[in-house]
């Protein structure tokens, strides 16, 4: 649903920023995503993980016929890919971040041109709770490409993610609150850099 890719997204942006500001604290580096670039991505990534700006729709123009019994044009088809999210990333985030680099943008506020790509990326990491999503790699062994599923398979509009009578949206609130607590994780984070 629209409301758990969204609030999820703003989670998944404040623990991918964390994690990575964390990591380079504790290698002895500078924070590298600016505080404002942290709370811009909050507003920025969720706007890519569901809706219009969002890969996540039919695709029926995409050509070529259905590929193993499924018709990947259609929702979860190509766009809900890992390949699909990889290149994405590249052209979408790392052309964007080193075209703003070269334009003489400090990497920590540049460092937004990825919050698009990561509501992507946390809108798979959703549909791999809420479902599945298709994994494969090419095997030169096989001469084929080895296909599994990964997620927990969560029904899609079930209890967890929709809630009932007493808890309405449980998944979107949990997301809400995560995001709180790593708002909290940054600026313990900010404290301990800059004293």
């Amino acid at each position: 649903m629209r409301k758990t890719h969204r609030a999820f997204a703003g989670a998944f942006w404040l623990g991918s920023t964390l994690a990575l500001d964390g990591l380079a604290l504790k290698s002895g580096h500078d924070v590298p995503v600016s505080p404002v670039v942290v709370a811009a991505g909050v507003f920025v990534a969720p706007l890519f993980s569901s809706g219009i700006m969002s890969p996540d729709m039919d695709h029926q123009w995409a050509p070529g016929p259905p590929r193993n019994h499924y018709d990947w044009r259609f929702h979860r088809g190509f766009t809900h890919r890992v390949w699909f999210a990889t290149v994405l990333t590249m052209v979408c985030g790392l052309i964007p971040f080193m075209g703003l680099l070269h334009a003489g943008l400090s990497a920590s506020v540049g460092t937004l041109a990825f919050a698009p790509v990561n509501g992507w990326w946390s809108h798979l990491f959703g549909d791999m709770i809420f479902g599945r999503i298709k994994f494969g790699v090419w095997s030169f062994r096989l001469g084929r490409f080895w296909h599994w599923n990964v997620g927990l398979g969560w029904t899609t509009n079930g209890l967890a993610e929709k809630g009932g009578a007493l808890w309405r949206d449980p998944a979107a609130k949990v997301s809400v609150a995560a995001s709180g607590v790593l708002v909290a994780g940054h600026l313990a984070l900010l404290v301990s850099a800059y004293s």
